[in-house]
């Protein structure tokens, strides 16, 4: 309940069974006394590799993805072919339980950095995608020219005002810092990226959804 009440108390503890407890089991739990170690929150690559199969390999990068297919891997028990499906009750094989192998978090990462080479392997793409907070997106149809207006005004964002608020309709007041972000699409650009299978594919021939950073503004403490 400590969790629901303070926030989290510990990145690294889990439940290390598959099963729930009997009640029975739960008899004066209330008398123990748990001490839990804050730790870290894991990056977004790590919580990837801890929950992907090898069949997702293709969605992180390639430093890693030798880790969940390579017979030489030194984490390749976290990802095996064959394991139990407990169906018991079930009336479907989505209803049952996985019973997996839990993650050694410890050996997870060392093989993860041993893989990466300090981060040095991955792409500047690749490192912001794996920091463990980033920039929150607005995200805005462009066709109101307007609108448009409004981006282009938008300041870089070491430049962005605290008290700033932008409005975009006449019943729309967005509250906040609104700033440039780095790579932006423009209105009209022709957008494509690759498929997992290194080919191009068009997403869209002229682009009208458009960007911006975004910030909170200051809320003051609730006193009740």
């Amino acid at each position: 309940m400590s969790y629901y009440y303070h926030g989290c108390e510990s990145w690294g503890w889990f439940y290390p069974f598959h099963y729930a407890p009997f009640a029975a089991d739960l008899v004066k739990c209330d008398k123990v006394k748990v001490e839990f170690e804050m730790g870290r929150a894991s990056r977004p690559f790590e919580q990837l590799m801890s929950v992907f199969p090898k069949q997702s390999a293709h969605a992180i990068p390639g430093c890693y993805q030798h880790l969940l297919s390579d017979a030489n891997s030194e984490i390749i028990d976290f990802y095996p072919i064959n394991f139990r499906l407990d169906v018991n009750g079930a009336a479907y094989a989505w209803m049952g339980v996985n019973l997996l192998p839990f993650i050694d978090m410890p050996r997870l990462l060392a093989a993860m950095e041993k893989a990466d080479d300090g981060f040095s392997k991955l792409t500047d793409f690749e490192r912001e995608r794996n920091q463990l907070t980033g920039d929150i997106s607005l995200f805005l149809q462009g066709k109101d020219e307007a609108i448009r207006t409004k981006i282009a005004g938008v300041p870089a964002r070491e430049n962005a005002e605290a008290t700033e608020s932008m409005k975009f309709a006449e019943s729309d007041l967005v509250h906040g810092i609104c700033f440039k972000k780095k790579m932006n699409k423009k209105y009209g650009d022709k957008i494509v990226r690759k498929t997992f299978n290194d080919e191009i594919e068009v997403v869209t021939e002229s682009n009208i959804v458009l960007e911006c950073g975004y910030l909170h503004p200051h809320y003051e403490k609730h006193s009740t």
